[in-house]
């Protein structure tokens, strides 16, 4: 009669500590939770974003954009944060102009340029630096939360590229990526493909305000209470022959037999 009250017993315990074990793995980060909507914001834009054209275009500022049915990898992350009210076209140009001498020159330029800046991956990956958001590069899934910003080399030889890391995860656990590398903004398994050179977490400082805002409990104060302070279309790259810098070329496309690197260009 013992022995079925100990099964149960075990079979309880073995539940309880895998749910236990589940809840540890899941579990992310306030900032990382506050970037959930980041992540809806790249994912709007697979369908809709389908080609990758790297031309350079002339844009509205702020709030320019390339028509929304193409754009480099830079774009898919420029327009989620853009679903935060954050504008990277802004913030990077205004960084810029104060402190051009902190970013890279890698393209001869003698001042900002509000129309290609932000569109460029070291200009990125420099303004998440400076603004203190960059992440320890860890070959471990579970370090990479959804949210987060990940910039690659695809080549080892200088050919940049950047996503947005997603909640989904494949079935061993790797969180799927949100970019585009050729074929318009897609969702796909790619965290570890090619070599990381950028981690960063960034929740612009009006987002962490608001969160900070939620949490912050009311305190008394005489009879009262007051709250206490805290790959490219053809037709569309015609007659362009300036890069914009996503991974400083075309970034190329996956086929059949796998990835296949694009046309490079000159800058």
């Amino acid at each position: 009669m013992k022995r079925p009250v100990f099964l149960l017993m075990s079979f309880r315990l073995f539940v309880f500590a895998a749910l236990l074990c589940n809840a540890c793995a899941d579990k992310s980060t306030p900032a990382s939770a506050a970037l959930n909507p980041l992540v809806e914001a790249a994912r709007k834009q697979v369908g809709v974003t389908v080609f990758y054209n790297p031309a350079y275009v002339k844009l509205d500022y702020p709030g320019g954009d390339v028509p929304e049915e193409t754009g480099v990898c830079t774009d898919v992350v420029v327009r989620a944060y853009r679903g935060l009210k954050f504008d990277l076209q802004k913030e990077v140009h205004e960084d810029m102009r104060a402190n051009f001498s902190k970013y890279p020159k890698r393209w001869g330029l003698k001042r900002p340029d509000k129309n290609i800046d932000h569109r460029r991956v070291p200009n990125l990956m420099t303004f998440f630096e400076r603004k203190k958001a960059k992440l320890p590069i860890s070959k471990k899934a579970a370090d990479y939360k959804p949210g987060d910003v990940v910039a690659w080399d695809l080549t080892d030889r200088g050919l940049l590229h950047i996503g947005i890391v997603s909640d989904r995860k494949t079935s061993g656990g790797t969180p799927l990526i949100l970019h585009n590398i050729g074929g318009g903004a897609q969702e796909e398994d790619r965290l570890f493909d090619f070599t990381i050179i950028g981690h960063y977490r960034f929740l612009p400082e009006e987002k962490k305000e608001k969160r900070t805002a939620k949490k912050t409990a009311p305190a008394p104060a005489g009879n009262g209470w007051v709250g206490r302070a805290t790959c490219s279309s053809p037709a569309a790259s015609r007659g362009s022959s300036r890069p914009t810098g996503c991974c400083s070329r075309r970034c190329g496309s996956r086929s059949s037999s796998g990835w296949r690197p694009g046309r490079e260009w000159s800058s």
